[in-house]
């Protein structure tokens, strides 16, 4: 999923398997994505999160802007023999 903002993403039934790699901490409505998302899930089915922690010190005021600079939407493609 490409999305700028995670509670805007509807889950859909059943859904096989949830991975989410550092988007839920800046996501201010987290708790509902996550109970959305665990609603969701077909029975036995998982949800991994691999996220960063928000900063405690006078960093957390930059979060912001990491927002705003990471919620442009971009696909990078490279050619196959870089991979």
């Amino acid at each position: 999923m490409l999305m700028p903002h995670t509670s805007d993403f509807s889950f859909p039934n059943d859904t096989g398997g949830i991975l989410a790699t550092g988007v839920l901490t800046y996501e201010p409505e987290f708790d509902q994505v996550i109970e959305r998302g665990a609603k969701a899930l077909a029975p036995g089915r998982k949800w991994v999160i691999l996220d960063y922690k928000m900063p405690s010190n006078w960093l957390r005021c930059l979060a912001p802007l990491f927002v705003a600079l990471g919620s442009k939407t971009q696909t990078v493609k490279f050619p196959v023999s870089v991979l």
